[in-house]
């Protein structure tokens, strides 16, 4: 009978404690913010799920596609669309490295890189070209050229980069850009 009792008494003492745990934790809530509240205990990728959710919920309002492609439609002047990069550079570096497929073109900030490029002359070598377009001007420093090239010494497909500069023949890339942009410029 006196254990009876004692689980009853510990089962109505767990159930009232319960409802006060959660009233302490929303209070801990309100004066932290529910991530950053040193009574709830969560692990590192809950805390940052946590925070995204709070970040989301903190949006003012929200993205209204309709409206703004009316807006566009109709020309109203406050929408603009605007490049971060020189978009004649961006015509002339696609053109300079059009024989060669591309792996990514990212018109929105300006970076090309091609697929790897093999020459039949040495199969065990394989090269790829990055190319940022970094300023609005049309100037020698708004385009970086990156040659980068890799080698397979056993020829067992795994490769390596060859640790050589190509200095040269990035700056060639990057004159060649620069030429056709103006070529552009001129017609």
């Amino acid at each position: 009978m006196f254990k009876i009792i004692t689980l009853i008494f510990c089962i109505a003492l767990v159930s009232c404690t319960g409802g006060n745990l959660e009233k302490n934790l929303e209070k801990s809530d309100k004066a932290f913010g529910k991530c950053d509240n040193p009574n709830r205990n969560m692990t590192k990728i809950e805390y940052q799920i946590c925070k995204d959710k709070e970040i989301t919920q903190n949006n003012s309002e929200p993205f209204n596609l309709t409206e703004l492609m009316d807006k566009v439609r109709s020309g109203n002047p406050s929408v603009t669309t605007s490049y971060p990069y020189n978009p004649v550079l961006w015509k002339a570096s696609l053109e300079t490295v059009s024989q060669y497929s591309l792996k990514i073109s990212d018109s929105q900030g300006g970076y090309i890189e091609t697929d790897w490029i093999y020459d039949i002359e040495e199969p065990n070598k394989r090269c790829v070209i990055k190319i940022q377009i970094t300023d609005i001007e049309l100037s020698s420093t708004a385009v970086v050229s990156k040659l980068l090239c890799e080698t397979s010494p056993q020829g067992n497909g795994d490769w390596y980069p060859d640790n050589k500069d190509y200095l040269e023949e990035s700056k060639q890339i990057t004159l060649s850009i620069l030429q056709k942009s103006q070529n552009y410029q001129l017609n």
